[in-house]
């Protein structure tokens, strides 16, 4: 529901992901559950290896997810 508000809102255009940034295996889950694009940063609670293992992608560092965004 909230891509869709934000879409017809005009927050989000049509066709432009809403990422949602964590460092989680919950951020990832979380991410799912409200229609965002989960992108995991390694420099947080739990390894890069766990992290991948929910098939997201996973982004180095914070610098480098927001490169990914913009």
């Amino acid at each position: 529901q909230l891509v869709a508000q934000l879409r017809s809102r005009g927050l989000l255009p049509e066709g432009r992901a809403l990422y949602f940034i964590g460092d989680t295996l919950h951020d990832a889950e979380v991410a799912t559950e409200f229609g965002a694009t989960p992108l995991l940063v390694d420099h947080g609670h739990q390894t890069a290896e766990r992290l991948a293992a929910t098939g997201c992608r996973v982004a180095e560092s914070l610098p480098a997810a927001v490169r990914v965004v913009i």
